[in-house]
């Protein structure tokens, strides 16, 4: 924030032309900047737009530290999810006073983030006020937006060098194993990966 208000009062920069840009905690940071107005356009790579208490609750029952087969399916996260009444988003009045362009990108296998119900919060806002909001997702992908069959321990913290193995070093071999069996059908999966799903654009 500090350096986008200091580089829009910088006589060699255009202020009219300056943008925000941010990942996770910034899909509800970001939304409560450009209220106040003065952005270009902002960009949000898996930005949270759910209530944060309901966010922790999906990041716990996801278990989002870890990886493998055993976690439990994002189908029924998904059911588990939707059965907690209060999901009201904590930055709805900034998201419906949102004046610039919005992009905002989404994994679907997110262990840290439901990205469906942001995603239908984001649609349902956009049909109500009319607002500039651009949403893609991509069906095989983690909370950092790469591939990942499971979606967990994406933020896992590396073991001691002699201590156990760590989500992420399971998550490293894991997706090692996925290329190379993907590796026989790699023209289906390059297709599938490539094409991103639009789910709203406006210009």
């Amino acid at each position: 924030m500090g350096a986008w208000l200091g580089a829009r009062r910088r006589d060699d920069i255009d202020g009219d032309r300056i943008g925000l840009i941010g990942a996770s905690q910034a899909g509800w940071v970001i939304p409560m900047a450009v209220a106040g107005g003065g952005a270009a356009f902002s960009v949000i790579l898996s930005g949270g737009t759910t209530a944060y208490q309901f966010e922790n609750l999906w990041s716990e029952w996801s278990r989002e530290q870890e990886t493998g087969p055993d976690l439990p399916s994002f189908e029924e996260l998904d059911r588990r999810i939707r059965n907690v009444r209060d999901r009201r988003s904590v930055i709805d009045s900034q998201l419906r006073g949102y004046d610039c362009p919005g992009l905002w990108l989404y994994g679907l296998r997110d262990r840290s983030n439901p990205s469906e119900l942001c995603i239908e919060l984001l649609e349902r806002i956009a049909d109500e006020e009319g607002t500039d909001f651009s949403i893609a997702s991509w069906p095989d992908a983690n909370h950092g937006l790469m591939l990942c069959r499971w979606g967990g321990g994406g933020g896992a913290r590396r073991s001691e060098p002699d201590g156990p193995r760590s989500a992420r070093d399971d998550h490293r071999l894991a997706t090692q194993a996925e290329h190379a069996g993907w590796q026989a059908d790699a023209d289906e999966h390059a297709g599938r990966m490539n094409s991103v799903r639009a789910l709203r654009v406006r210009t």
